[in-house]
């Protein structure tokens, strides 16, 4: 392998965390932005979290759904990705995670 080829791994390698972690914020901001909706629609006290919850489950479903390709996707990727999600300690795991096999499957394809 030349300096070259290492190189270009290096920027490639950067690029694909870069992408990652805009892919991350722009899910939390996402996040962000259903718990001002939930807040401004409900007049509950826990109407912005479960806003929140109900947006990043069906969020992380579609994730799963790009992140695994159809023959390797399995159940308990959306079961287990679930239960991060609606949990709030868990749940930089799938905003993480996922972009990143979502990245990493776009350009093995690309």
């Amino acid at each position: 392998m030349t300096s070259v080829d290492q190189i270009d791994g290096r920027r490639q390698l950067l690029g694909d965390i870069a992408l990652t972690a805009a892919f991350t914020v722009a899910l939390v901001c996402f996040g962000a932005a259903w718990g001002f909706v939930g807040a401004a629609i409900s007049e509950g006290k826990y109407g912005p979290q479960i806003a929140v919850g109900i947006a990043y489950l069906i969020t992380v479903t579609v994730l799963v759904n790009y992140a695994y390709a159809p023959a390797d996707r399995r159940w308990y990727h959306w079961v287990g990705f679930g239960i991060c999600a609606l949990s709030g300690f868990l749940l930089p795991i799938p905003l993480i995670y996922l972009p990143w096999l979502i990245v990493l499957r776009r350009r093995r394809h690309v």
